[in-house]
């Protein structure tokens, strides 16, 4: 399994403004089987989500019992993805993802016959090692079949498998429930497509040279050299910190936000069900995810041609533009519902244009060698600590504030007001990200003239 590479080879690195190479159908296949385990992956955690309101009932959990099993997720998370980031630089990437999609399907299979509190935790906790290991696996080997406006598309396609497995779960979701009869059944049922992406892994996928793509074959370097390296890259230390003062916000918001619109129409509609304003609420999120994905990728696709600093710019363009639709939305979730709708679309949109777009930019200023370090690295900020942990401490901050709006004076609405307040302060990690995002643009000429070999 250990992968053995010579020193750097004579073969000359592609340069940056001629057009990407042809596509390779045998490489197309390849990254279709990667993409179809992440698609599979955000499947399963939507049936996972069913799951946990079964296991909720079943096991009498409160609140903050349910969190503990979204904890045993983050802290999984970030102690295997720079583990799987220092394994993907030195050993089979293939068999890498083999692991991590068996180990996944196999925890999964297992859940569904649980009968004890504690070994679901230790189950999710060897689940989370499943999804942690292909994530962090999967955008490396892509980097490494791609390059240039090919593996800028194939990125944006990786992104997407996210709102569109939501969106086809949300579309045919009650058609899925008849046809499996339950939440057990359709672990057990994603366990036979495991099965299926098991095998396509061992026959069938391909385990791309690395370097070969960009022109360069490098020795494997101590995991010392590669985290000092990363942190002198101005652009993946300024793209890592932006994308994680975002996705901060993101996490935030996506988590809460449902809840907070629901309380703020309520102030006004008392009848107004649940169920209607969650699923118009999951729609706007998933198709403006999809748009915010497409549009970056065409906008991207033109201004770089000329402006090679233009990824970074655009995004950070795109997090000052959705900092005032943000607070706006925030602000009339309790006032008007169409109008809150429309603004949360067009918020959404610019926050989605930044993921495939940033980590385009990380595999770019890194050499090959790095890679999968740098990704383990960005994901243990952005996700591990970003994403997962926001909305438990926007949650303790709007617990808070609704307590001392209590002490002021006892109302109905203040725990409204108190996530609302919460989730203004949130709204920070917008601009902080947006003034990291133009630092990096400063310096990206530089490191992708570095990365590629020519800098002096």
């Amino acid at each position: 399994m250990a992968d053995n590479r010579n020193p750097a080879t004579a073969a000359a690195p592609p340069d940056p403004s001629s057009p990407s190479p042809p596509l390779d159908i045998r490489k197309i296949f390849d990254s279709f089987i990667i993409i179809f385990n992440v698609f599979m992956i955000k499947i399963n955690d939507i049936i996972r989500e069913t799951f946990l309101k079964y296991l909720q009932e079943y096991f009498c959990l409160d609140e903050w019992g349910m969190r503990h099993i979204e904890h045993v997720f983050a802290v999984t998370f970030l102690l295997s993805s720079s583990i799987f980031g220092f394994l993907t630089d030195r050993f089979s990437r293939k068999y890498l993802i083999v692991f991590g999609v068996g180990v996944l399907n196999v925890s999964i299979l297992c859940e569904s016959f649980v009968s004890a509190y504690w070994i679901f935790l230790v189950l999710h906790a060897l689940e989370t090692l499943g999804i942690t290991c292909v994530y962090v696996v999967s955008l490396p080997m892509l980097g490494d079949l791609f390059v240039g406006d090919i593996r800028s598309r194939m990125l944006c396609v990786y992104y997407l498998m996210r709102p569109l497995s939501r969106m086809i779960v949300l579309l045919v979701r009650t058609q899925i429930q008849i046809l499996l009869g339950s939440c057990w059944s359709s672990l057990r049922a994603s366990f036979v497509v495991g099965v299926v992406n098991v095998v396509l892994g061992l026959l069938v996928l391909r385990e791309p040279p690395r370097g070969e793509v960009d022109g360069r074959q490098m020795e494997v370097t101590p995991i010392e050299e590669d985290l000092k390296y990363l942190l002198r890259n101005r652009t993946y230390m300024m793209t890592t910190l932006a994308l994680t003062a975002m996705a901060c916000c993101q996490g935030a918001l996506t988590t809460l936000f449902g809840t907070l619109l629901f309380d703020g129409l309520k102030i006004n509609n008392p009848d107004l069900d649940p169920y209607v304003v969650s699923s118009i609420f999951e729609l706007i999120i998933h198709m403006s995810s999809i748009v915010g994905l497409l549009a970056a990728y065409l906008i991207s696709r033109k201004l770089k041609e000329k402006y090679p600093r233009a990824d970074p710019l655009m995004c950070s363009i795109a997090l000052l533009t959705a900092t005032p639709l943000a607070i706006i939305t925030t602000y009339l979730s309790n006032k008007d519902q169409i109008s809150t709708y429309v603004v949360l679309f067009f918020g959404n949109v610019c926050l989605n244009m930044i993921w495939a777009i940033t980590m385009d930019i990380c595999l770019g200023v890194v050499v090959p060698s790095r890679k999968g370090c740098a990704i383990g690295t960005t994901l243990f900020f952005a996700f591990g600590l970003g994403s997962t942990w926001s909305s438990d401490i926007t949650k303790i901050v709007s617990d808070g504030l609704y307590h001392y709006y209590q002490s002021l004076e006892e109302h109905p609405d203040n725990k409204f007001y108190g996530l609302q307040h919460a989730c203004f302060l949130s709204l920070v990690g917008l601009i902080v990200g947006a003034v990291l995002y133009f630092a990096a643009s400063l310096s990206i000429t530089d490191d992708l003239k570095e990365a590629k070999g020519d800098a002096a």
